[in-house]
């Protein structure tokens, strides 16, 4: 049983103003892969550093990641899955529309693989 991985593909950046380094990107997690509950290990202090962005303790401000294919109604997100940074385990979390993270060994579910998964990173600059 394979464990999930993911790639982060930058989209956009690094772009850096007076205060912050900023970076856009995909996500793709691998097909076929089973959850881990925690995370799926994420690499993005790496790639931050392989793209000469200072990732010093404490600089990370915050990472947000959203799928495009979320379905809104009028009441509640339906039909798309929620996505987490947690800093500094540098993985990402998948919840179920209701809120629930994936359980261990859980597959990955087909609307994720299928969905596209883009971030925001931001770094402050010291």
């Amino acid at each position: 049983m394979a464990l999930a991985t993911v790639t982060l593909t930058p989209i956009c950046g690094p772009t850096f103003d007076s205060k912050t380094a900023q970076l856009w990107g995909q996500v793709t997690f691998a097909g076929s892969d089973f959850y881990e509950t925690g995370g799926v290990p994420a690499g993005l202090a790496a790639l931050a550093n392989s793209l000469t962005i200072d990732t010093s303790a404490g600089q990370f401000l915050q990472c947000e990641i959203w799928g495009e294919d979320t379905i809104f109604t009028s009441s509640f997100e339906q039909g798309g899955y929620l996505f987490h940074y947690a800093y500094p385990a540098d993985v990402i979390q998948i919840f179920t529309p209701g809120g629930t993270e994936l359980t261990n060994s859980q597959l990955i579910p087909a609307a994720v693989l299928n969905d596209v998964v883009m971030f925001h990173a931001t770094w402050i600059r010291l």
